[in-house]
């Protein structure tokens, strides 16, 4: 029997998160995204905020897109363990720089 991918199928896959902290001026400053859906992206005042906010934004793509019929992505491979970038001052960075699965983890 073939599994169902319905919207709980795809909420409980391992995707690759990203928190960014960026000094935006009046928007709010954390910016959180998923890799394997591009445009799913949420804002937060805070990480667990931005955190938040991302997964009703996936439920949302996610329905979206099976709604609409479109193929949804799925990660190609469950992520390695986190490693953390401890950093003393806000920074911005490109995907390339830190390997998939990792986070960035701002130091007091």
């Amino acid at each position: 029997m073939a599994e169902v991918k319905d919207l709980n199928y795809y909420m409980t896959l391992p995707y690759t998160t990203r928190v960014v902290r960026y000094d935006s001026g009046d928007a709010p400053p954390y910016m959180a995204h998923v890799q394997e859906l591009p445009g799913c992206d949420a804002q937060g005042a805070s990480e667990a905020e931005a955190l938040e906010e991302l997964e009703d934004a996936m439920r949302l793509f996610i329905e979206t897109m099976i709604a609409d019929g479109v193929k949804i992505p799925e990660p190609k491979e469950v992520p390695k363990p986190m490693k953390e970038y401890k950093l003393t001052r806000y920074e911005r960075y490109e995907r390339s720089e830190r390997p998939i699965g990792s986070q960035v983890v701002f130091a007091p």
